[in-house]
C-alpha cells in the first residue's frame, strides 16, 4: 500500500495491517490544512466590512456564512489531498461514493454527481439516526400557526426544553413554499459580485499553496457560490412574507442548521425575541474561531450553561460585535442545565477504586464536511492515532472500550476488532456511567461535560488542531488529567505514552471537580421561563 494515498477511514481499516506499518507517515503536515484555509476563514470573518452600510446584504451574507465555510473547508481538504497525491505520486485510494474526490481527479463537475453522493453519505447514517428524523418529520406535517400562539421553538435541545414551562409550537418553514419562491424571485445584482470576490480569494489562497485550480473546478466553484448565495437572497425576502404576532418568541438550539438560521433572521427582522441555547457547552474552554458564526446570527439573548461560561461568551459576544460593527446587542444569560445535575444527583463517588475498564471516547468519522480550521483532524490521521493508542492501552490488561460518536458516518460501522476489549457505535453516554473507571478523551464536546458530572477520573489528551485557552486549562488542570500532544516528524499524533500510563491511577480532587461544574455547567442567573 506504499503506492497510495489512503483518505477514507473505511478503506483504511478495511486494510490497516497494510497501511498502518512502521514505515507509515502522512505526507504533509496537517496544519497545512489548518493554517492555510484559516487565510481564507479570516478573510471571510471580515468580510462585512467589504459589503460596507448595505444591511441587507450583510444579513444575507450572515444567513449562509457558515455553509459557504463548511462547503469550502470541505473543498479544500480534498484539495490538498489531490494535491500531495500528486506531488509524491501516489495513487489516490477513497470512497467511490464520495464525488469530490472523483470529479477533482477528472476535472468534470457535475451537480446531479455531488448530490448522488450526498445522498448516499444520507444513507450511511444510523438507522437510529433516520428513524427518529422520520418521527419528527411525522409530528411536524399538520404544522400550521394561528393567532394565538406566540412561543415557538427550533432545534430543541436538552436547555431549551428545560426554560420551556408551555409546550410551545414548533415553527416550520414548508420546503416546497420555499423552493417555489426561490424559482419565482428576481436577484439583485450586488449578490453576483459577491459570489465573484469569494469564489476569487478562496481560488488564491490554494494558488498560493500551489495548489492547482482548473478552469472546470473554478467555473463550478463560481457557480456553486453564486447558488448558494442566490438562494439566502430569495429565502431572505421569502421570510419577509410571513407574519408574526409582536410579542412571538423563539427559542432555538444551536445555530449550525441553515433553517434554523432562517428560522432565526424572520423572527429577528420582525423586532421579536430570538433565545438561543448553548450545545455541548465545550465551546467555552476553547477559541474556536467558528462559535460566533454558528451561535450568534439573528439572536436577541443567548444562554449558556453555568455563570462562568456565560461570562466568558458575553465576551466572545461583545468582541464579535465590535469587530464586525455590529448595532445588534446581545444579552448573555446562565440557565443552569438541570440534564447535568441530574447526572451529578445519582453519582455515588468511589474515591480510590482499581481501574479495570477504561473508555475511550473517539470522534466520528466520514463526516462530508471536515470542520476546517479546528476540532477535529484528517480521518485517516485520526484513525491510525486512536488505533495505536487503544492498542497500548490494551496491551497493558486493561479492560478498553472503544465509543464512537452516535451521530457519524461511521456508527455502523466496526473499526477496532482486535485491538481493543470492546466497541460501542451509537450507546448514549450515560449507558457508560456504570462500567466506566476511567475516561479517556481526545475531542472535547458534549460527552466529555457529562463525563465530569459522574466525578471519574477523566485524561484529556490535547490535540494540536484544538488547544485549550488557558484560563479554562488552569482550571480544568485541578481535576482532570491533560496529556500534551503534537505532531512527529512522520506528521502523526504523539504523546508521552508514560505520562498518559502514570496518568490513569491519578485519583480525583472532588472538591475541584464540583466547582468546575457549578460554575461552568449548574449555575444559573436566567430563571425566566416561556
Amino acid at each position: 500500500m506504499n503506492k497510495y494515498l489512503v483518505v477514507d477511514y473505511r478503506i483504511a481499516a478495511k486494510y490497516k495491517s497494510n497501511i498502518f506499518d512502521k514505515n507509515f507517515k502522512w505526507p504533509v503536515n496537517h496544519s497545512f490544512y489548518d493554517d492555510t484555509f484559516r487565510i481564507f476563514y479570516d478573510w471571510i470573518y471580515d468580510f462585512p466590512s467589504i459589503i460596507g452600510k448595505n444591511e441587507k446584504l450583510k444579513l444575507i451574507f450572515e444567513l449562509i456564512e457558515l455553509n459557504l465555510l463548511e462547503y469550502l473547508g470541505n473543498i479544500f481538504g480534498v484539495l490538498v489531498d489531490v494535491n500531495i497525491s500528486e506531488k509524491e505520486k501516489l495513487k489516490l485510494a477513497y470512497d467511490k461514493n464520495y464525488s469530490m474526490y472523483s470529479m477533482i481527479l477528472n476535472d468534470n463537475f457535475d451537480e446531479k454527481q455531488e448530490d448522488k453522493g450526498y445522498k448516499q453519505y444520507i444513507k450511511n447514517f444510523s438507522d437510529n439516526f433516520l428513524s427518529t428524523t422520520n418521527i419528527i418529520k411525522n409530528k411536524i406535517n399538520d404544522f400550521r400557526i394561528t393567532k394565538e400562539e406566540n412561543i415557538f421553538f427550533i432545534r430543541k435541545n436538552n436547555l431549551l426544553s428545560e426554560l420551556m414551562k408551555s409546550q410551545g409550537t414548533y415553527f416550520r418553514i414548508q420546503k416546497k413554499s420555499l423552493e417555489n419562491y426561490r424559482n419565482n424571485n428576481k436577484v439583485d445584482k450586488d449578490i453576483k459580485n459577491l459570489g465573484y470576490l469569494i469564489t476569487e480569494k478562496f481560488i488564491n489562497v490554494c494558488k498560493s499553496r500551489e495548489i492547482h485550480i482548473s478552469k472546470n473546478l473554478n467555473f463550478f466553484l463560481s457557480n456553486k457560490i453564486n447558488n448558494m448565495l442566490i438562494n439566502a437572497y430569495s429565502d431572505f425576502n421569502y421570510q419577509e412574507t410571513l407574519t408574526l404576532n409582536p410579542d412571538s418568541v423563539l427559542l432555538t438550539g444551536s445555530g449550525g442548521d441553515y433553517i434554523t438560521r432562517l428560522a432565526s433572521l424572520h423572527f429577528f427582522k420582525n423586532g421579536n425575541k430570538v433565545i438561543r441555547m448553548t450545545h455541548g457547552g465545550d465551546s467555552v474552554f476553547f477559541n474556536d474561531p467558528s462559535w460566533t458564526t454558528i451561535e450568534l446570527p439573528f439572536i436577541t439573548e443567548y444562554i449558556s450553561y453555568g455563570i462562568e461560561s456565560s461570562k466568558i461568551n458575553t465576551s466572545k459576544i461583545n468582541n464579535h460585535i465590535t469587530s464586525r460593527n455590529n448595532s445588534n446587542k446581545i444579552q448573555s444569560f446562565a440557565g443552569g442545565s438541570k440534564f447535568h445535575e441530574k447526572i451529578l444527583e445519582k453519582i455515588a463517588y468511589e474515591p480510590n477504586k482499581e481501574i479495570k475498564n477504561i473508555t475511550i471516547i473517539n470522534a466520528s468519522f466520514g463526516d462530508k464536511n471536515r470542520a476546517i480550521p479546528n476540532i477535529k483532524i484528517h480521518d485517516v490521521i485520526y484513525y491510525e492515532w486512536q488505533l495505536r493508542l487503544s492498542k497500548r492501552l490494551t496491551n497493558l490488561g486493561y479492560n478498553t472500550i472503544s465509543k464512537r460518536h452516535p451521530k457519524g458516518q461511521s456508527t455502523n460501522d466496526y473499526l477496532f476488532k482486535g485491538v481493543v476489549s470492546t466497541e460501542k457505535l451509537s450507546e448514549n453516554m450515560s449507558s457508560t456511567f456504570d462500567y466506566t473507571d476511567v475516561y479517556i478523551f481526545d475531542i472535547f464536546g458534549g460527552a466529555f461535560i457529562e463525563a465530569l458530572c459522574t466525578l471519574k477520573p477523566i485524561i484529556f489528551i490535547e490535540m494540536p488542531n484544538r488547544l485549550l485557552n488557558k484560563k479554562t486549562k488552569d482550571i480544568l488542570k485541578k481535576s482532570v488529567s491533560i496529556i500534551s500532544s503534537r505532531y512527529n516528524d512522520n506528521n502523526l499524533i504523539e504523546i508521552d505514552f508514560d505520562e498518559l500510563f502514570d496518568s490513569i491511577n491519578n485519583s480525583v480532587n472532588v472538591n475541584e471537580r464540583l466547582r468546575l461544574i457549578s460554575d461552568f455547567i449548574t449555575s444559573r442567573n436566567y430563571t425566566k421561563k416561556y
